[in-house]
């Protein structure tokens, strides 16, 4: 509604209250199925009750960055005031039982008194995926689905689209139908499901290149560059590097096509991004600066904001992974001239290349403060059991290992790495993925250093005090430490 209209505003909010306030199954099936998807997705934000209308979970970063750090830090520390601790839980006090009392009390609550996710169903979920002012709301009602119908519900409504036979061969059906995967395929990548949406959006990759026959070969290189785009930043983040190498050299081939055109208007600066990103990820930084650094001279004048915004800030993180430290800085001040009116998730996202050049840049307080914020958001946006949420653990624990490094205290590091780990395995990422081996290797790291200081400790004290029983002491501690884990 216009802010111009403040009455209509009034009098639509109050109908939507009433409506909420009388309603039963009957009438939220009839809502969901009948009424515009975005009214209908209103109705049943406002009938979830998510996380009982409670403020701290407004989608509104800047106005409660204070709040949000304080939540952040929570969740890091693995505070656990209402289950009996006081204090932070320490890591040597960690256990399954641990853990999972912890995501409890992390997880979205929400009322459901009218089984509302039997009634989502692929043919609603995509009407919703047509709402983009709601995304942030979207993105939770979908993981409340998760959460009451298990880690399955992503690959079920994946499976169930790439099912679809389509027997209608006409052109207006297949764009509809490649439309559909593409929007359903990104949502399920930003959602934090990658190996779906690799599913859904291969799927689609071969609809556009092996049934679709379009003659306007401009709008087919559009679909194309777009499914390979997220395509291949899924499969990169994933770090399933075996098909991230075939999705490249299917990215190759079509920006070659691309670039040749003559006085051509399409901007695929994100699509170096996505190029940039998969050889980030095999830490060939040199390489995904090249990349990176072709991203932002493709910019154009006309460019949407948050394309600059998203390609001025992955080009941050490589600068500053390569110590170009000066050039990020001048991206960083541009960054600051563009608008940012945009959903959560990219918020975070921008957040998360800015925490690395803060780390690198020696403003410890300002990286962890940047990952505190991004931990609660994507805990509120996407759920504690959630792909997003465990990386975000990961890599602040090892930027916390880096701040920490001359204190040798990594109790809040290991609570981070151990709880990155945790989600990765509750949510069933395979034991040989390497996000889960990544984590495995900065938890001995930190296992390591640790272990080193408790020797080192104790030679001091037998130096200094002449005590070798202390020393023996520590070191036996550490090797039992070293046994847990």
């Amino acid at each position: 509604m216009s802010n111009s209209s403040p009455n209509v505003e009034s009098l639509y909010s109050k109908s939507l209250k009433q409506l909420c306030y009388s309603m039963n199954e009957d009438t939220l099936v009839n809502v969901l199925k009948w009424l515009p998807p975005s009214i209908s997705l209103q109705i049943l934000w406002k009938v979830l009750k998510v996380n009982n209308d409670c403020e701290n979970f407004v989608y509104n970063l800047p106005e409660s960055k204070i709040s949000s750090i304080k939540r952040g830090r929570e969740i890091a520390q693995m505070s656990l005031h209402n289950s009996g601790y006081e204090e932070p839980v320490s890591y040597r006090q960690m256990s399954s039982e641990t853990h999972e009392g912890f995501a409890t009390i992390q997880q979205t609550k929400f009322v459901d008194r009218f089984n509302f996710s039997q009634h989502i169903d692929l043919n609603l979920f995509s009407k919703y995926l047509e709402v983009t002012n709601y995304r942030s709301e979207l993105f939770t009602i979908f993981q409340i689905c998760i959460q009451i119908n298990g880690f399955q519900f992503p690959k079920n409504l994946a499976d169930e689209w790439i099912k679809i036979d389509i027997q209608d061969e006409s052109n207006s059906v297949y764009v509809h139908h490649i439309d559909q995967g593409l929007k359903l395929g990104i949502f399920l990548g930003d959602a934090g499901w990658f190996s779906e949406c690799a599913l859904v959006l291969s799927h689609t990759y071969k609809i556009i290149t092996t049934k679709w026959l379009c003659h306007d070969q401009n709008l087919k290189l559009v679909k194309i560059i777009q499914c390979l785009t997220k395509w291949l930043l899924v499969v990169s983040n994933y770090h399933n590097f075996e098909e991230a190498k075939v999705v490249l050299q299917y990215m190759l081939h079509t920006i070659g096509i691309i670039e040749k055109i003559e006085r051509r208007k399409l901007c695929i600066a994100y699509a170096y991004v996505a190029v940039s990103q998969y050889y980030y990820v095999l830490m060939e930084f040199n390489e995904a600066w090249s990349w990176a650094f072709k991203a932002v001279y493709e910019l154009q004048d006309k460019s949407a904001d948050i394309l600059k915004l998203l390609v001025i800030s992955h080009a941050i993180r490589v600068c500053s992974v390569l110590n170009k430290l000066s050039t990020a800085r001048k991206l960083i001040n541009q960054l600051h001239t563009y608008e940012k009116e945009i959903d959560q998730n990219v918020d975070v996202d921008i957040l998360l290349n800015i925490a690395c050049y803060s780390l690198k840049a020696d403003l410890a307080k300002d990286s962890i403060n940047s990952y505190y914020i991004a931990l609660d958001s994507r805990r509120n946006l996407f759920g504690y059991y959630n792909l997003h949420t465990a990386i975000v653990f990961v890599d602040y624990a090892y930027a916390r290992y880096v701040c920490d490094y001359s204190t040798t205290d990594f109790n809040e590091a290991m609570r981070s790495i151990l709880q990155g780990i945790f989600i990765m395995e509750k949510i069933g990422l395979p034991n040989d993925n390497m996000l889960l081996v990544n984590a495995g290797r900065i938890k001995a790291l930190i296992l390591e250093e640790k272990a080193l200081d408790i020797m080192d400790r104790g030679i001091d004290i037998y130096i200094h005090d002449g005590i070798r029983v202390q020393m023996i002491s520590n070191m036996s501690s550490g090797r039992k430490m070293l046994a847990m884990y």
